[in-house]
């Protein structure tokens, strides 16, 4: 429907004003994106934990719904999983918000909280396949000769039916994650904003969804290639403590934003 509405839209002008007559400024191309990215320290600093934000969310969305949740649950839990981790993170984002808001923490402590979080939450994860904890036992295993239906390539193994404690572990990880990974959905972008009030900001957006995007190509190449989820897990893991490590370089310039009184 939006693509049909489309064509009746009125056509902009080349030399496009703003409401208030001053001439917008222009489009940011690839060049611009890329010359903030080497020019400026803290987008350099930024791009790594963006990009692993990104791998996060593939993460949670492939390996994390086959090699844990369907594999311990079932096929028919995909989706409430999923719906839990959104729900959970929805909620998250508005207390993270309201906490901001109201001058009870500054931003640099909500991403340390939101790090610990999803730190928690990768940790349960490495070790459940590492078989050092018993969270994610394999009660179903994937058949891919039973033909199409998810739910007959999806078969039970020796272990049986899953306890009923076998389903709270699955979605606790998630709702773990999701509280972390609200800190850096809503403020990533607003930590850019912040940074970059003027005509950087365009180019600054840009580099948020391309290290994202880059996040989630990257994610899921790997789940395609590694067949091991304990190596997959892992390096995620690694390279999510590596990406906020290099965070920290701009701890102070979070500081000088005032983003704590907004």
């Amino acid at each position: 429907l939006g693509f049909l509405a489309m064509p009746p839209l009125p056509r902009a002008s080349s030399e496009a004003v703003r409401s208030d007559g001053a001439e917008a400024p222009p489009q940011t191309g690839c060049s611009q994106t890329l010359v903030l990215l080497a020019k400026d320290r803290r987008m350099a600093l930024t791009a790594p934990l963006i990009f692993v934000n990104g791998c996060f969310l593939a993460f949670v969305f492939g390996d994390c719904q086959r090699s844990f949740v369907t594999s311990t649950m079932g096929p028919s839990f995909t989706g409430p999983a999923l719906l839990a981790f959104y729900l959970t993170n929805s909620a998250a984002s508005s207390m993270w918000g309201g906490i901001l808001r109201r001058g009870q923490a500054t931003v640099w402590t909500v991403f340390v909280l939101g790090t610990v979080l999803q730190s928690v939450a990768l940790l349960l994860w490495v070790a459940s396949a590492a078989r050092a904890l018993p969270l994610f036992i394999e009660h179903y295993r994937f058949d891919d000769s039973a033909g199409s239906d998810v739910h007959r390539q999806w078969v039970l193994t020796e272990a049986g039916e899953p306890k009923t404690w076998e389903y709270v572990a699955p979605f606790a990880c998630l709702c773990i994650a999701a509280v972390g990974d609200a800190v850096y959905e809503s403020q990533l972008p607003a930590v850019l904003q912040a940074m970059f009030r003027d005509e950087r900001m365009a180019a600054a957006m840009a580099n948020l969804k391309l290290w994202q995007s880059l996040g989630f190509a990257t994610q899921f190449t790997v789940g395609a290639v590694v067949e091991s989820p304990l190596i997959r897990v892992s390096c995620l893991a690694g390279v999510f403590c590596v990406a906020f490590a290099v965070f920290i370089g701009i701890r102070h310039d979070l500081n000088l934003t005032g983003m704590h009184a907004d």
